[in-house]
């Protein structure tokens, strides 16, 4: 039985080249770090250079796939996690 996977979009990864599946990758680690950070310490806590730190990245990086920071990660996180609910 295959998994649903909330972050990395595994149904189409075979198509993509190694480059767009580390970016996925990378985005999906910095949303999960950012849904932890959230749940163990609260919204305060969850800012993109405790981010940066847990997912061993620059900040530059984070901004790079998530111009808007902390708050266009937690959106993107719960609208993916709401799109697997209404699939299911």
């Amino acid at each position: 039985m295959k998994s649903i996977s909330i972050f990395d979009n595994s149904e189409d990864a075979d198509d993509l080249g190694v480059r767009e599946r580390k970016k996925r990758r990378f985005r999906s680690d910095v949303m999960l770090t950012a849904l932890r950070i959230y749940r163990e310490e609260g919204f305060p806590a969850c800012n993109v250079d405790r981010i940066a730190a847990l997912t061993e990245c620059s900040r530059v990086s984070i901004y790079n796939y998530f111009p808007e920071g902390r708050d266009e990660i937690l959106q993107e996180a719960y609208r993916r996690i709401t799109d697997v609910y209404i699939r299911t």
